[in-house]
């Protein structure tokens, strides 16, 4: 069923015009500029609002995103002058042998749990993540031959990748240390390239100034950031849990151990390819650990979407460099097959919210106004009792006069859980992730 911020998504999609959409987006979705808004704006007018429509379109980005994956791989791996010994013979080309580890990466990515949940999303971040890969394929080519186009590409996308939403900054920070590496320790002539990257960069982020400023000026009417309230503090291996969420805990042993084999060949034969690797790995999951202790805990996988795809290449380094083609065969399989397997496992059993449920319940006393916990679910009820044709009132989680409550078993504090069941003492319905409620009066009357 939709979710909580895939209604968020949906409310400002479906608004009249686009400048309306411009002012909603900050007010319901903030952390993002209204890029995913403004294209889900014109998807639903071209096929509708329906649930499998809108996440149609994140689907098609994210599929895009597996192409994109292959792609910048290959850029990557042409990095060094070495060229890579990630072949099946000894006479396969360098070519070959940067076609085959970006296949297998791109299989493995494309079997990832984290990736398919959040390209199965109403959301913005298969659209982002797919910016964020053109950008990085972008910032690699104009590293190896800084054309004019690529050069505009490369500021373009970056912008556009952040504009999508902010937490795909976090691939400049390795890209930034790549360039100080690059200026400190490489041998390649990269000085001149180095150079007109960061000129790049650096224009992709004045691009943004005036979506900035749209985005402040409709922001500062709206109420404070409620988006984290559910998140605890994250532990110090959380970074490594999170990729073991991507392959599931058998197969992220044999993953784990060729990533390590695969970083220990490439780094004596690919050593400024597997160097930006290794810091698009690891940096943006550390700077998200350090930000959640030091400011406020946000520790969510999708924030780092694109830091999965340099797991699975060093995954895919670490099967090429077994010379053996049977043995890669059989490595390949167990991967993918373990993979595969932690997918199904998840998708046996529900893990969402029973809000469309819940909005029937709730519309079955006509005349009533609802309330909602937590706020940001409002707009999913909205969207369900659209569906149902119904035109009782919804409002968030402070409204006195609300006669029902949809109360979510997530994202509301005990305090309010205490507060709701008193005043709503009467429960209509307990449903998966969520409970109906009615207010004392009402209950006290129809029940005696």
């Amino acid at each position: 069923e939709m979710s909580a911020d895939e209604g968020a998504s949906w409310a400002a999609a479906s608004a009249p015009s686009i400048s309306r959409v411009l002012a909603l987006q900050p007010r319901l979705n903030p952390g993002k500029f209204a890029v995913h808004e403004i294209v889900l704006h014109e998807w639903i007018w071209l096929f509708g609002d329906g649930l499998i429509s809108m996440r149609a379109l994140s689907a098609i980005a994210g599929t895009l995103a597996i192409v994109a994956v292959f792609f910048v791989v290959r850029e990557l791996l042409a990095l060094s002058e070495s060229g890579s010994n990630c072949a099946r013979d000894e006479e396969a080309s360098d070519e070959a042998a940067h076609i085959l580890a970006a296949a297998y990466t791109a299989l493995f990515f494309a079997l990832n749990l984290v990736f398919i949940k959040y390209a199965r999303e109403a959301r913005m971040y298969s659209i982002a993540l797919l910016g964020a890969l053109i950008q990085v394929g972008t910032f690699v080519r104009t590293l190896r031959r800084p054309t004019p186009p690529v050069l505009v590409l490369e500021a373009l996308f970056t912008a556009l990748a952040i504009a999508s939403t902010f937490t795909m900054a976090l691939v400049l920070v390795p890209e930034s240390l790549f360039l100080v590496y690059l200026a400190i320790f490489s041998n390649q002539g990269f000085r001149h390239q180095s150079a007109a990257a960061a000129l790049a960069l650096a224009g992709g982020l004045a691009l943004l100034v005036g979506p900035a400023v749209i985005y402040l000026h409709a922001r500062a009417a709206a109420p404070p950031l409620l988006a984290y309230a559910w998140s605890s503090r994250p532990p110090v291996w959380a970074p490594l849990s999170m990729f073991n969420k991507a392959t599931g805990s058998i197969g992220f042993p044999v993953a784990f151990v060729l990533l390590l084999w695969g970083l220990a060949r490439g780094w004596r034969q690919e050593r400024d390819a597997v160097m930006f690797v290794l810091l698009w790995l690891v940096a943006p999951p550390i700077m998200v650990l350090a930000g959640s202790y030091l400011i406020r805990p946000a520790f969510v996988e999708r924030y780092m979407l694109a830091s999965f795809v340099p797991f699975f290449l060093l995954v895919a380094l670490g099967v090429c460099y077994i010379r053996s083609a049977l043995a890669q065969y059989v490595l390949v399989a167990i991967v993918a097959l373990t993979a595969i397997g932690h997918i199904y496992a998840y998708w046996r059993h529900p893990h969402d919210v029973q809000w469309r449920e819940a909005a029937a319940v709730a519309s079955r006393e006509p005349g009533h106004s609802i309330v909602v916990a937590p706020p940001y679910a409002v707009d999913v009820v909205r969207y369900y009792l659209r569906r149902l044709r119904s035109e009782q009132l919804v409002a968030v989680g402070t409204s006195n006069d609300a006669t029902i409550a949809i109360v979510a078993d997530s994202g509301v504090t005990p305090t309010d859980v205490a507060r709701l069941t008193a005043a709503f003492p009467g429960l209509l319905s307990r449903l998966r992730g969520v409970m109906v409620r009615e207010r004392s009066d009402l209950w006290g009357r129809e029940h005696g």
